[in-house]
């Protein structure tokens, strides 16, 4: 188990529900995400025409799905990135709408997250957002009633009676993967009734590989000459992009 799981430790926090049972703490802390996200999520007929030409041709929900993820990808820049320049970090405003955000092409890291909710509900599929720790941070309890725990955004998907998991706020993911610190853990998907904690999937090795192929002669001086091409994937191509991402070729 992490350190922070056996380990004694004080957790200190502001909070305005201090008197309420865990279990109704969530339930009312998930609805209000739920009604605070959907204001930002509820798609106008400008973002509905939008999701229509996205997902023209796609032959099922996946694929309509996986154009709305790579849509988002291509076209919304966002802060942690590295791609957004400070001039225009001076044009993002907390109360930025979905079409201001496509209008423009940037915004902050949770712009992208509210776009492909909002695209996705368009096409007809229930996205909800999802409130989910990070691995490498305290570790959350369900018994402790401490939103502030519960500091990754995610959105989930209802589809054939899965819940679908969507992280665009780790650049360069691909739409199968969340950002490792978000797998394997409890997070609260936000519903207008019933919230519920659903455990996050962990994604499989195949899933980020590294692959390095030599190619290689032995010269006449006996010089081993050749070269190394690295092919990264999944997760660890994420972290190799971001690395990168700002700097030029």
């Amino acid at each position: 188990p992490a350190v922070d799981e056996v380990r004694p430790w004080t957790l200190l926090f502001y909070t305005k529900n201090a008197s309420e049972p865990p279990q109704q703490f969530w339930k009312n802390h998930g609805i209000q995400t739920f009604t605070d996200a959907q204001q930002r999520m509820n798609p106008n007929a400008e973002v509905r025409e939008l999701a229509t030409s996205i997902t023209v041709g796609a032959q099922s929900s996946d694929e309509n799905l996986s154009l709305i993820y790579q849509y988002c990808r291509s076209h919304i820049r966002i802060v942690s990135g590295g791609l957004v320049s400070n001039e225009e970090r001076m044009q993002i405003k907390p109360k930025d709408t979905v079409p201001d955000i496509l209008h423009r092409g940037f915004g902050d890291d949770l712009s992208v997250l509210y776009a492909f909710g909002a695209l996705a509900i368009a096409a007809g599929f229930d996205a909800q957002l999802a409130e989910v720790p990070f691995r490498n941070s305290a570790p959350f309890n369900t018994r402790v009633t401490a939103e502030c725990l519960l500091n990754g955004r995610i959105i989930v998907v209802r589809l054939n009676g899965q819940l679908r998991t969507y992280d665009l706020m780790a650049p360069y993911m691909s739409s199968s993967l969340i950002a490792w610190e978000h797998q394997g853990v409890i997070g609260l998907v936000s519903d207008p009734k019933e919230p519920i904690f659903q455990r996050t999937d962990y994604s499989t090795p195949a899933q980020s590989m590294v692959t390095n192929t030599g190619r290689f002669v032995l010269t006449e001086a006996g010089d081993l000459e050749g070269e190394v091409i690295s092919e990264y994937t999944g997760l660890k191509a994420s972290v190799m992009k971001f690395g990168s991402g700002s700097q030029s070729v």
